[in-house]
């Protein structure tokens, strides 16, 4: 289950075979159709808990 300020991370570690470029295809405009919002980490560090209520959800990368 997910809630504001989740954080998402991918890793991939066959060199030269990547699949993670391939699979944010897929996964990246899934969850914006659902209603998540995408930020830095940065930006996730500087949104209050009030305004990530009012903003909906957002995941970071």
């Amino acid at each position: 289950m997910q809630k504001n300020g989740d954080i998402v991370l991918f890793h991939d570690y066959v060199h030269g075979q990547s699949q993670t470029g391939e699979a944010l295809k897929i996964i990246l405009p899934e969850l914006a159709k659902r209603g998540f919002r995408f930020v830095t980490v940065s930006e996730l560090i500087e949104l209050s808990d009030a305004e990530q209520v009012k903003h909906g959800r957002h995941f970071a990368f």
